[in-house]
């Protein structure tokens, strides 16, 4: 039987296993509130995951992924998206609708840059960026401003922005192993 048919499932727990590709039908799964696929060998992600819209926590790290849905339009109520240890070469500009989001975790990835829509995403508390190949950061985020921390070590930034003592919420900035002069 297919995953669409557990139209009550609220949690479901893939992580610490061999998948290699998920179904396509994860849109018929409204409750999903959780989605842990860690530790496993995914190469694509379902667009269908950008359109559950009671969807909170979304952990996918430690997998071949190389990008995120196109369209996450839909993840209004997404909290927490973990992606660390993937392939991702970038960021969907989309990821403005993901207003509630507090966590995001990118690191060890091929990020070369982060959309200037980021700074929608103006609830982010936790921004973590590290090991990846960014040689600057969007103007807009020094939008982020309830930032508490903002790790963006192990890139090859050369500068920050100018607005930077915006983020007057930072507990932790980490910018070890960069190009900084």
């Amino acid at each position: 039987e297919s995953l669409s048919n557990l139209a009550s499932l609220e949690f479901l727990d893939f992580g610490e296993n061999d998948i290699e590709c998920l179904p396509e039908d994860f849109s018929k799964l409204l409750c999903l509130r959780e989605i842990w696929l860690d530790k496993n060998e995914i190469t694509h992600l379902p667009e269908s995951i950008g359109k559950l819209p009671n969807l909170e926590s979304l952990d996918f790290s430690i997998n071949n992924i190389e990008q995120l849905p196109e369209d996450m339009s839909g993840l209004t109520n997404l909290t927490d998206l973990t992606a660390t240890e993937n392939q991702l070469s970038y960021v969907p500009t989309s990821i403005q609708f993901c207003e509630k989001l507090t966590i995001l975790k990118l690191d060890d990835n091929q990020l070369k840059s982060l959309p200037e829509t980021i700074g929608n995403c103006t609830e982010l508390t936790e921004l973590i960026v590290k090991s990846n190949m960014l040689s600057c950061l969007p103007k807009s985020v020094t939008n982020l401003v309830k930032l508490t921390h903002l790790n963006v070590d192990s890139n090859r930034l050369n500068n920050l922005p100018e607005d930077i003592g915006r983020l007057e919420n930072l507990t932790l900035l980490s910018l070890r192993s960069n190009l900084l002069s």
